[in-house]
This record gives C-alpha cells, structure tokens and sequence, in this order.
C-alpha cells in the first residue's frame, strides 16, 4: 500500500512518467522496405541504410525491420507488430503505387481511418498495370506510434525525408507533413517531365 502521505504527488509522478514514455517512445524508429523484388535479393534496398541514418543523426533510436510481402493481410500484420513493439514512428518504403501488389497506404488506412493520403500523381486505372488511380503518400497514427508510407524510389525517398523529419520535430498535422511531402514529389515529377521533353 502507498503511504497516505505520498497520495498527493502520485498524480503528478504518473504524468511526469506518462510524458517520459511518450518521449522515449517517440525517439524509436523502424523502417521497413516492402517487396518481393527486396525479399527476394533481386533489389538492393539503399532506402533503409539511408534513412536509418538520417534518423539516428536526428537523435532517433533506429533500426531496420523485416521486409514485408505484398499483400495487405501481411502489410497490416507488419505495421501493427512493430506499434506494438514501442516505435513511435514507423518508416515504410515501396508499395504506394498504382499496381494490384501495392497495399501500404491501403494498410495505413486499415490501422487509422483517418490517415492522410495525398496523391503524388494520377493514373487511369486499368490503363497498362494500374490497377489504382495513383501514386500516394501516406501519415498515420495510432495511439503513439505514427505510421508513415514512403514511395520507393531512392531519388524520391532522399528528396522527402529530411521534411519528414523537420515536420515531425515542428509537430506539424498528418495532413500537413503528408503533404509538405508529397508537394516535393509532385514539383520533382513535373521537373522530371519537363526536361525529358526537352531532349
């Protein structure tokens, strides 16, 4: 039994240790690639070397996990082990395209209905493998872990992790981080295009 006398400072002892679990769970991060093309060996995975990089520089404890199959059942699976692990933020890259095989942001949604998913660009589905209309983004959050979908190009990942991480240290919205991030995407596609149709 707690003295009578220690009853008034419980309240306040349990809020300071609250806040300290929320900051140390905050600071642990995992990425995880996603693909058969990586399970398989055929892809080099450059994204998770880079970004566990960039987020130990930022004082983030990080570590690679599993690589994860392309299907939504595994995807959901994945992403709800590694919350359930104690990481306040989980990296995925690869699977926000437009094909059959791209679960990621679907599986974000599953876990937080309320994600934001901005499109980096538009198909027309059915149109050659596009079984969606677009390539998205995603930010999500359950609980204290937040969910975050990368697409996985390395060019692309380069581009919009370091304001991945400035947003997360400004406390920026999901909705605002996500599309601070696809903005880049969407400015380096149309750079992208211009100068190819300028050869």
């Amino acid at each position: 039994n707690l003295p009578v006398e220690n009853a008034e400072s419980l309240p306040t002892a349990l809020t300071a240790m609250g806040r300290q679990i929320r900051t140390n769970v905050a600071r642990r991060a995992v990425v995880l690639p996603t693909g058969s093309e990586i399970i398989a060996g055929q892809v080099k995975d450059t994204n998770t070397p880079y970004l566990i990089d960039l987020l130990r520089s930022e004082g983030y404890t990080a570590e690679a996990g599993p690589a994860i199959a392309d299907d939504l059942d595994s995807t959901i699976g994945a992403l709800t082990e590694a919350g359930l692990k104690g990481n306040g933020l989980v990296v995925t890259t690869g699977g926000t395209g437009a094909e059959s095989k791209d679960h990621v942001v679907e599986a974000i949604l599953a876990l937080d209905p309320a994600a934001a998913t901005p499109y980096v660009v538009h198909y027309h589905r059915g149109q050659g493998r596009h079984a969606k209309d677009g390539v998205r983004l995603a930010v999500g959050c359950v609980e204290l872990t937040t969910y975050v979908a990368l697409t996985g190009p390395h060019r692309e990942v380069r581009l919009v992790a370091p304001v991945l991480v400035r947003g997360l240290k400004q406390g920026l919205s999901n909705d605002r981080l996500a599309e601070e991030m696809a903005n880049l995407l969407r400015a380096e596609l149309t750079d992208h295009h211009r100068s190819m149709a300028g050869h």
